[in-house]
């Protein structure tokens, strides 16, 4: 009987110990799928900003004035902007 009650102790902690397990994988995953949701966020609205400055500048001052914001911002989204005003409108539209 003594040997029954040891095993079913034992299995209660071992079980306690996986549940804990799992609860603590699934906050992890959580935490994680939060942080990719708000670096999405934060990088959509940093583009917006980004392409709402570039606009001003372009009708304030032109072409080149939206690419020396592109120049002056960090970041892809900026460097492929300023690469398609630069190659594409510039170039396709010089004259």
């Amino acid at each position: 009987m003594e040997a029954n009650s040891i095993i079913i102790a034992i299995s209660g902690v071992i079980f306690g110990i996986l549940i804990r397990l799992i609860i603590d994988y699934i906050n992890v995953n959580k935490i994680t799928m939060f942080k990719i949701k708000f670096e999405k966020v934060n990088r959509v609205s940093k583009e917006d900003q980004l392409l709402k400055n570039v606009k001003e500048a372009i009708e304030a001052g032109g072409w080149e004035a939206g690419k020396e914001v592109c120049r002056n911002t960090k970041g892809k989204s900026a460097a492929i902007l300023y690469m398609f005003i630069d190659e594409v409108i510039i170039e396709r539209f010089k004259d």
